[in-house]
């Protein structure tokens, strides 16, 4: 970590600074010649520091959704388990799912064991 004490910062060695820095604090302050704190403070005064700091984030997430889908294109089966069990779900696929839909006539005879029931009574409609 870089303990230097630089306090006039402009606006504009900033922003440079934050640019490709993948908004990480340490390397920016590595940039600037500064420690943490100092660029910390520096980034949360200016909106558009902010601004960039999020979109450099946003970048990495593109990266990793990028190196999943190559995953998926190269068909890796963990890859495509874990896609179902997270981006899945709405699609009724998850991981280590417990939700049990069961159509019963008599709910009074019903025993289950291990989960505990969620019992609604169907109807035709």
């Amino acid at each position: 970590m870089n303990q230097g004490n630089k306090k006039g910062i402009s606006k504009e060695e900033l922003l440079k600074a934050i640019d490709g820095s993948a908004g990480i604090v340490n390397t920016i302050a590595n940039r600037l010649n500064c420690h943490w704190k100092t660029a910390k403070s520096h980034i949360e005064k200016h909106p558009e520091a902010l601004e960039l700091m999020q979109a450099e984030k946003e970048k990495n997430i593109d990266k990793a959704e990028s190196v999943i889908m190559q995953a998926l294109d190269d068909m890796d089966i963990q890859t495509a388990k874990w896609y179902l069990a997270t981006i899945g779900k709405a699609r009724g696929y998850a991981e280590n799912s417990n939700n049990v839909t069961i159509h019963v006539e008599k709910p009074e005879q019903l025993i289950i064991e291990g989960i505990e029931p969620k019992c609604e009574k169907i109807t035709d409609s």
